[in-house]
């Protein structure tokens, strides 16, 4: 999933070499996985109209169905777990610190 997130976030800007350098990945082993994605029709490949040199990622339909599958999980996994383990309280502060770290992620880069 951590390639299929990153194809979708960078959007157009989605080459190997993006992903490997976004995603600390080794460019070997960022190939084999996208042989993989692109073998089982997750991704596919496009060259870039102004340099044929670069490769675009893009995903397919049924990629983005996957990841849209997959955050949907992760969603209620992650309600579940919340309503399960935490009290209303903790839920609420939980809810106020994912504001903050927010704000901070979105924070100029230094």
């Amino acid at each position: 999933m951590l390639v299929i997130s990153a194809i979708d976030r960078l959007g157009f800007e989605a080459t190997p070499t993006a992903i490997a350098t976004q995603e600390g990945l080794r460019s070997s082993n960022l190939a084999a996985v996208l042989r993989t994605l692109e073998t089982a029709t997750l991704i596919s490949r496009t060259p870039d109209l102004q340099d044929g040199r670069v490769t675009r990622l893009v995903l397919t339909p049924a990629g983005h169905q996957l990841l849209a599958k997959s955050r949907h999980d992760r969603d209620q996994w992650l309600t579940q777990a919340m309503e399960d383990v935490l009290t209303p309280y903790e839920r609420q502060a939980l809810i106020q610190v994912s504001e903050l770290l927010g704000r901070l992620a979105e924070s100029p880069k230094r």
